[in-house]
């Protein structure tokens, strides 16, 4: 509620401004961020890896040990091997793999455990949803005209060679974080600072969005959601 009124109170004073021109109240200050790239960050409980897990226990319990057993009931002697060898196909669905060569087997269920291991396809899912959706992408950027010491207009650049959106921007005394308004987003920005290839501090505008794609994906479990706008302003 504290931040809307200090929004609200911006867009007052914005409205003035236009209103009155600002050749007439004047800009003292303008801040640029030039947005070179996007990233996100999304986080899940340890718990809510459905897809990776079962991935896993299909490779290690039923092709392992499971597999195994029935091959040596039904193999019964110098057919165990390929007993073993069919059990391998039918956990990876594919049974020709299987029935020649034992080593195959074994690279099918390397692969399944590097698959494990490695990155939930759930997380990189969310995250390339969140990058594509971002309202501000690469080569875009966002321009704030302070016309009073708590916001003013902004002229946001949505992507390379777009005309710039006229929108708001607000901030509360005393806090780096503000809030922008243009079209239909509305989002609160939190600067931070990060290191570049050469070595320069440079400024990343960082965005929660973890309320809003707990909405999307309820049964996920994310415990964090991030939208990462990298910018080329320095960081003082």
């Amino acid at each position: 509620m504290k931040r809307l009124f200090y929004l609200l109170c911006a867009l007052c004073a914005a409205l003035l401004t236009a209103a009155c021109g600002e050749s007439r109240t004047g800009v003292f200050y303008t801040a640029r961020y030039p947005v070179t790239r996007v990233e996100a960050d999304v986080a899940l409980t340890e718990n809510s890896d459905p897809g990776t897990g079962e991935e896993g226990d299909g490779s290690g319990d039923n092709s392992g040990s499971g597999e195994t057993g029935d091959g040596n009931e039904d193999g019964t002697g110098d057919n165990t091997g390929t007993g073993d060898d069919t059990g391998t196909g039918d956990s990876d669905g594919t049974g020709a793999a299987g029935g020649g060569n034992p080593d195959d087997g074994g690279d099918e269920g390397d692969s399944e455990e590097d698959g494990g291991s490695g990155e939930n396809p759930l997380v990189a899912q969310i995250e390339a949803e969140i990058v594509s959706a971002a309202p501000v992408q690469a080569g875009g950027g966002y321009t704030l005209h302070f016309s009073q010491y708590n916001g003013g207009r902004a002229e946001i650049r949505t992507a390379p060679d777009t005309e710039p959106v006229t929108g708001l921007f607000g901030k509360e005394p005393g806090k780096e974080q503000f809030e922008v308004l243009f079209g239909e987003e509305d989002y609160v920005c939190s600067p931070a600072s990060y290191t570049d290839e050469e070595g320069e501090r440079k400024i990343v505008l960082e965005v929660d969005l973890t309320e809003q794609y707990q909405a999307l994906y309820p049964a996920a479990g994310i415990t964090r959601a991030v939208r990462r706008e990298y910018t080329s302003a320095n960081a003082y």
